[in-house]
C-alpha cells in the first residue's frame, strides 16, 4: 500500500482501492482500521464518487493521524493508496459536493453520508446543523460555512 503525506492539520483522507467496493464494504474497511487505531466513531463524512475511491473525513486531527497510521499497519488487501485529501473538513467537503451537485442529489444513494457518534445522520439535519447556505444548495453564489451557535 502506498502512503501519501499528511499535514499536521489534516482531517480528510483519500483512499484508493484496487477493487471495486460497495459503500458497505468501505465502511467495513474503515471500521476495521479504526478499531486497529483504537478509535471509536472516528469518521463523520464518507463519500465514494467512484467504486475505487473514497473520501473520508475524521472527527479530529488526532483521530485522522491515528487512523492514517493504522492504515499503514493494516493488512487491508484492497487499499492501494491512502493520502491527504485536497479539501479538508466535513463542512468544506459537504459544501463542495453541494456546490457541484446541488441539493437534489443529496438523497441519491451515491451522495456523501454523514455520521455522528457512529450513526448515519439524515442529510437535511446535517445541512441545517452546519448552516450550509441556500447558495450552495442551488449551486450558485458564495458558501456559508459557519457552524451554528453551540455546534
Amino acid at each position: 500500500m502506498e502512503m501519501g503525506d499528511l499535514d499536521a492539520s489534516a482531517t480528510t483522507l483519500v483512499l484508493r482501492t484496487s477493487k471495486k467496493l460497495t459503500f458497505r464494504q468501505m465502511l467495513t474497511v474503515l471500521d476495521r482500521v479504526c478499531t486497529l487505531a483504537e478509535c471509536q466513531h472516528a469518521y463523520d463524512f464518507v463519500y465514494m464518487p467512484w467504486t475505487k475511491l473514497a473520501i473520508v473525513n475524521f472527527c479530529s486531527v488526532d483521530t485522522c493521524r491515528l487512523c492514517f497510521r493504522a492504515f499503514g499497519r493494516s493488512n487491508e488487501p484492497h487499499i492501494r493508496f491512502v493520502g491527504q485529501a485536497v479539501i479538508q473538513g466535513l463542512q468544506a467537503n459537504l459544501a463542495l459536493f453541494l456546490s457541484k451537485s446541488g441539493a437534489d442529489y443529496m438523497g441519491d444513494p451515491g451522495a456523501p453520508r454523514i455520521f455522528a457518534n457512529g450513526q448515519e445522520v439524515d442529510m437535511q439535519e446535517a445541512l441545517n446543523h452546519f448552516r450550509i447556505s441556500e447558495a450552495a444548495r442551488s449551486k450558485a453564489g458564495p458558501l456559508d460555512l459557519r457552524p451554528m451557535a453551540g455546534a
